[in-house]
């Protein structure tokens, strides 16, 4: 028997393997957000099979399909894929944001010190 959980909250990852997995011996694949992946970790490869990790993990799985199977190379049917390049360039965004800030609070302090 196998479960193919895909959650976002409660219950989620960790539930299904407290309450299935280990008590039956029940195997799960799972697809999970970013947030809950790392509570999934360490249930692999006992009593999770596989573990699709937010988009990041979709984007994997759909560059495995597209290598193996060519009609897969398809963009419409690569969400995952597609959606990696914004998630890039708003994590650049939020690191520029922090260094800017951090560089506004050092000046400040700087000039304090100064003074």
């Amino acid at each position: 028997m196998l479960i193919i959980n895909i959650s976002t909250g409660y219950p989620g990852v960790k539930e299904w393997v407290q309450y299935a997995a280990s008590p039956y011996g029940i195997k799960l694949a799972v697809g999970s957000t970013a947030v809950q992946a790392p509570q999934a970790y360490p249930y692999m490869p006992n009593q999770i099979l596989g573990l699709l990790a937010a988009i990041k993990g979709a984007a994997e799985y759909e560059m495995a399909l597209a290598k193996k199977y060519p009609k897969y190379k398809d963009p419409k049917l690569n969400d995952g894929i597609r959606r990696m390049a914004p998630q890039f360039w708003a994590h650049l965004l939020i690191i520029g944001l922090i260094l800017l800030g951090n560089g506004i609070y050092f000046a400040e302090r700087w000039t304090e010190g100064r003074r």
